[in-house]
């Protein structure tokens, strides 16, 4: 199955989203060019755009679809009231609707469960979620005090979730969890997230090191019951 996005726009000025009909059919005929695909079996759309109507966004994608160009269709970095609109809209205009929902969700970042939860398992919608070990900070390869490595994610890209003493002191008992479990840190973080049961799939990236697959063929054997996955989810407070 291959996959693509649509509507972010990179300029000189920074990073933008556009998710106008005409954007998301050139943006998808760009991105099968490079593929070197004349269709895709999904395309996201990267995240809402604020200046463009969501009944707008699903005609472009009504038409990417029509062309033949896509099969289904999702979004990405949507919120619970974002998604129930674009469902309402899709229903009021015929059009096909939003099948997959691809967010960040790990132990430190579990807001979908309040809502957007609730809406998928409404309408049967998928859900893959990204960063299942948020950027490696739940993989226990960082450590309080220490540089990170020169050519880790944190290193490199040091945005997002700073490490405070906090993480630390969670993801330590998320170690000695793991060691009890006889398994590594980062793969019993993400078997934490495959087994829920809101969880289609997760959205791993195992490129850059073989070392990373293996860690998702590890959680794969991790087996979680409802109350493991509530003793692992607690050890990760909401002040972190």
């Amino acid at each position: 199955r291959i996959s693509t996005k649509v509507g972010n726009v990179v300029t000189d000025s920074g990073v933008s989203v556009d998710l106008s009909p005409r954007n998301i059919v050139e943006q998808l005929s760009d991105s099968l060019a490079r593929l070197r695909v004349s269709r895709v079996d999904f395309c996201l759309s990267h995240a809402p755009d604020p200046a463009t109507p969501i009944e707008s966004t699903l005609e472009g994608f009504a038409e990417a679809i029509e062309r033949g160009f896509v099969s289904h269709i999702g979004a990405s970095n949507v919120d619970a009231e974002y998604l129930a609109a674009a469902i309402g809209a899709s229903a009021r205009l015929g059009l096909s609707r939003y099948e997959w929902v691809q967010n960040e969700f790990n132990l430190l970042n579990r807001h979908d469960e309040q809502d957007l939860f609730r809406v998928c398992k409404d309408y049967g919608i998928g859900y893959t979620p990204f960063s299942p070990m948020a950027g490696g900070l739940l993989s226990g390869k960082y450590r309080c005090g220490a540089a990170p490595p020169p050519d880790s994610r944190l290193a490199l890209r040091p945005e997002g979730h700073l490490p405070s003493q906090g993480l630390f002191d969670a993801v330590a008992r998320l170690d000695r969890a793991a060691a009890r479990l006889g398994c590594d840190t980062g793969a019993l973080a993400l078997a934490w997230v495959i087994s829920h049961p809101n969880v289609t799939a997760a959205v791993c990236g195992p490129a850059r090191r073989p070392e990373h697959l293996k860690l998702a063929r590890e959680a794969l054997a991790i087996e979680l019951d409802e109350l493991a996955r509530f003793e692992l989810g607690a050890m990760f407070g909401s002040d972190l």
